[in-house]
């Protein structure tokens, strides 16, 4: 498979942009335990889907294993703030939900630690790779507030 965007009735193992995902769907929705793997071997990320909605707890960590990412679903919307570390595991960003599928970027810090504007693009402020965290917020519809 060239792009995990959906099975049928059936498991799902792809390949996308350098982590591998498994999951299930069912007419046509995914649907069950969603698992993301980095090339290394380690856990990417993780997610529950059930009928194409998240549910739960979504973690997403860097390659070197290290929590990239965790907030929580509920009935597919984020119901808790994101918060995102950097590789060596220093809080970096906070998106907190806002209404209709969004998540707006309230506080952002830098590599000491210290909070800073959170003008600008979110890869400019933490220029991450967060593979499997798009792939979850493309696939339930989350987005970042403007």
């Amino acid at each position: 498979m060239k792009d995990a965007g959906g099975g049928r009735h059936e498991p799902l193992h792809g390949w996308v942009r350098g982590f591998t995902i498994d999951g299930t769907f069912r007419d046509d929705k995914a649907d069950g335990a969603f698992t993301g793997r980095w090339p290394n071997g380690r856990p990417a990320g993780e997610v529950v889907l059930k009928g194409g909605v998240a549910q739960g707890r979504l973690a997403t960590w860097h390659d070197n294993g290290r929590l990239l990412g965790e907030c929580t679903f509920t009935d597919g919307t984020v119901t808790t703030p994101l918060v995102l570390f950097d590789a060596e595991g220093r809080k970096r960003a906070v998106l907190e939900p806002a209404g209709g599928g969004q998540l707006a970027l309230t506080r952002v810090y830098d590599a000491t630690g210290r909070e800073v504007s959170p003008r600008g693009s979110l890869k400019e402020i933490f220029p991450a790779d967060h593979v499997f965290l798009e792939w979850v917020m493309r696939h339930t519809g989350t987005r970042r507030a403007d």
